[in-house]
C-alpha cells in the first residue's frame, strides 16, 4: 500500500513539472519589494519580534505578482535557514514554529497547485548552496528544517514525499535525500530495529537452551 501511494505522488509531481515546463507565461515581480520584504523579516528575527504582526502587514509589502511566485518564500526559508546554521534541533523548530504563521500566509496567498512541493525544492537549493551542514554529528540543517516544517504544520507528509520522488534537476538532491532519509523513514512509521535489542533477544534464547 505504501508502495503503491508513493508510485501515485511520483505520477502526480511528473505531471506537475510536464505542467509547468508547458507553461510559457514569463512571471513579472519587483524583485525590489521582495527584498524589502526579506530585510523587514530579518529585523523581525534580530529583534525576536511580532511575525503574527508582519503577517497582518505583508498585504502593504507584497502584491499579487509577487505571491504568484516562490520566490518571497524561498529568500524567507533561506534567512531563516542562514540563521539555524549551527543551533540545535529544538531552536530550529522553535524558529519554524514561530515563522509559521507567515509561511503558511505566503503559501495560502500563492494560490499555486503543489506550491509545497516547491517549497521544499527551493529549502533543498537554499541547503545545498550553504554546502548541506550538520548542526551536530546526528543531524543535518536540512533534515532539522524538514522536520520542523512538518511538526510545525506548514507541510504536511504527502508534499515531503511528492518530493522526494519528484524527478527534477535542482542541483544537490541526491545528497540531500541522504541527509533526510532518517527524517522520511520516522515520518513514514518506518522504525529500525536496536541492535541491542537484538542482541538481548539472542542472549535470552541462548539462557533458554542452557
Amino acid at each position: 500500500e505504501a508502495k503503491e501511494k508513493r508510485e501515485a505522488l511520483k505520477s502526480a509531481s511528473q505531471a506537475q513539472k510536464k505542467s509547468s515546463q508547458n507553461s510559457g507565461k514569463k512571471q513579472v515581480f519587483d524583485a525590489s519589494k521582495i527584498t524589502s520584504f526579506v530585510e523587514t523579516c530579518q529585523e523581525v528575527v534580530k529583534e525576536d519580534g511580532n511575525v503574527k504582526k508582519l503577517v497582518d502587514e505583508v498585504d502593504d509589502l507584497l502584491t499579487e505578482d509577487e505571491w504568484s511566485t516562490v520566490h518571497p518564500i524561498a529568500r524567507l526559508n533561506e534567512m531563516l535557514m542562514q540563521h539555524c546554521r549551527g543551533k540545535q534541533d529544538d531552536e530550529v523548530f522553535s524558529l519554524i514554529k514561530s515563522w509559521a504563521p507567515m509561511l503558511n500566509c505566503l503559501i495560502e496567498k500563492s494560490g499555486i497547485r503543489r506550491f509545497k512541493v516547491k517549497v521544499l525544492i527551493e529549502a533543498q537549493r537554499v541547503a545545498t548552496k550553504m554546502g548541506l551542514p550538520r548542526l551536530s554529528p546526528a543531524s543535518a540543517l536540512l533534515e532539522a528544517f524538514f522536520d520542523g516544517l512538518y511538526r510545525a504544520e506548514v507541510i504536511e507528509e504527502d508534499y515531503f514525499e511528492m518530493w522526494a520522488v519528484a524527478d527534477d534537476d535542482t542541483a544537490g538532491k541526491t545528497s540531500a535525500m541522504f541527509q533526510v532519509t532518517a527524517f522520511l523513514d520516522w515520518m513514514r512509521g518506518i522504525e529500525e530495529a536496536a541492535p541491542d535489542q537484538e542482541g538481548e533477544g539472542e542472549e535470552e534464547e541462548d539462557d533458554e537452551d542452557d
